[in-house]
């Protein structure tokens, strides 16, 4: 069979989705992926687009419509997409899904990062679920020779998790990479807790460095799970996180990863994974072996792939 030609739009955000997605449609055989920012990506491109936007966004119309791509995958919502000359196009809406039904109409389909927002999406559009996962060409284990650290949490601000870092106590506090860093009054009282946000390519690195990474879900989470999860687990480290309804669809409860539903049984279950080494080589075996069987972003261009073939 001839492959698939799938341009890939995307803003150039931190988090590293459009670079995970596109490594992904790269690595399959029936693909041939090119991806477009529908953003300025550095300051050179940034200065035209406060120049002109009108002729910055005619310019990628221009060079998206020249690549004469059998399906256009966008991750969230890009404004000029009534110019595209194809309407082979699927949206893919990331954490809180909030489109108006005109927009929407503008795509062939939609799916969505979080079925809770599943009444968020024209039910004549609607794909279904496409949760996150991890890239394994970069959330992979690397070897730290130095003493590890006690826990990490890679995040960033949110209301939710403000509450929960609050209430918590000195001692059973995570280093934070993220930007909370001299951004946030938690800053003042945990000096030596915070650090700058990383680039996505460097978490294992990070991971490597400590027994146990915390994980706190976002307010914008109804159902399932965030990103941080997977790319954790395929970077072999034991996971604490707080209960999100649907999880479980995903990895195991308590044998794949820790979860708690109060402060209380947060320092409880820290307890037990800092002192039992048994215990936080089973659960790392536990949640690699799934993540890796099911959790990868190669998994989830199945979906897009078969909506084609």
């Amino acid at each position: 069979m001839s492959r698939l030609k799938v341009a890939l739009i995307a803003k150039p955000w931190h988090g590293g989705l459009f670079q995970y997605y596109l490594n992904a449609f790269k690595r399959n055989k029936y693909i041939d992926a090119k991806i477009f920012f529908s953003y300025p990506g550095n300051y050179y491109e940034y200065f035209l687009y406060k120049k002109n936007k009108i002729i910055w966004y005619e310019k990628l119309i221009e060079k998206i419509n020249l690549f004469k791509y059998d399906v256009g995958f966008f991750i969230n919502y890009s404004p000029f997409m009534e110019n595209l000359s194809s309407k082979k196009n699927i949206l893919y809406l990331t954490d809180a899904a909030d489109l108006s039904f005109r927009e929407q109409h503008f795509f062939g389909g939609i799916f969505i990062s979080d079925s809770g927002y599943k009444e968020k999406v024209d039910k004549n559009l609607f794909l279904g679920e496409l949760p996150f996962a991890h890239d394994p060409e970069i959330h992979k284990p690397v070897r730290y020779s130095g003493k590890k650290k006690a826990i990490c949490s890679i995040m960033n601000q949110d209301l939710k998790r403000d509450r929960f870092l609050n209430e918590i106590k000195p001692e059973y506090f995570p280093e934070i990479y993220g930007n909370y860093f001299l951004k946030h009054s938690l800053c003042l009282r945990y000096p030596f807790k915070f650090f700058p946000s990383i680039n996505f390519n460097n978490q294992n690195k990070i991971y490597s460095k400590y027994l146990i990474s915390l994980n706190i879900h976002s307010n914008v989470i109804k159902s399932g799970t965030n990103q941080r999860i997977f790319e954790a687990a395929a970077c072999r480290i034991p996971q604490l996180t707080n209960y999100s309804n649907g999880l479980e669809n995903f990895f195991e409860p308590d044998n794949d990863i820790y979860i708690f539903s109060s402060a209380d049984e947060y320092y409880e279950k820290y307890d037990v994974l800092i002192k039992d080494k048994k215990i936080r080589n089973r659960m790392i075996e536990n949640s690699y072996k799934r993540a890796k069987s099911s959790h990868a972003y190669d998994h989830r261009i199945n979906k897009i792939i078969n909506l084609f073939i």
